[in-house]
């Protein structure tokens, strides 16, 4: 099996990542004041294009991990690194590994600048429209 699968890369989803910062926090922390104002610290790490940024900003917040209590989180992130970088700016791997994530994703930045929808019948023309167009960049 491993033959098949040789210089494959195991690479981890930036949404699932996500998710779990605030599964760990709410795991540790019961007070939303707490639990805030480390998330948006802990999320802001993959927030960017660029692997030195994510590393500069997981080094910082190393530093302060153990005044904020994420010391076990920031462990976990490093030893994950390796897993979740490649996909940082990347034009060829994608940051999430599921389709679903990534339609939701490209319909939001397609969905923005629309403004929005003033009916029904306009939503379903712009999601057949955003599918059409879609399935001809793939």
């Amino acid at each position: 099996m491993s033959s098949i699968f040789d210089g494959v890369k195991h690479i981890l989803c930036h949404f699932h990542h996500h998710q779990g910062v605030t599964r760990w926090l709410k795991k540790r922390y019961k007070e939303d004041k707490d639990i805030d104002e480390r998330k948006s610290k802990m999320k802001k790490v993959f927030q960017t294009t660029d692997k030195r940024t994510v590393r500069r900003r997981l080094g910082k917040l190393k530093e302060s991990s153990e005044s904020l209590g994420i010391q076990e989180w920031v462990e976990q992130t490093e030893s994950n690194l390796s897993k979740l970088l490649p996909s940082v700016g990347s034009v060829r791997i994608p940051t999430t590994t599921n389709a679903i994530e990534r339609f939701f994703r490209a319909f939001n930045r397609f969905y923005k600048v629309r403004c929005g929808f003033f009916s029904v019948l306009s939503a379903k023309r712009e999601l057949i429209f955003f599918l059409f167009t879609a399935s001809l960049l793939s």
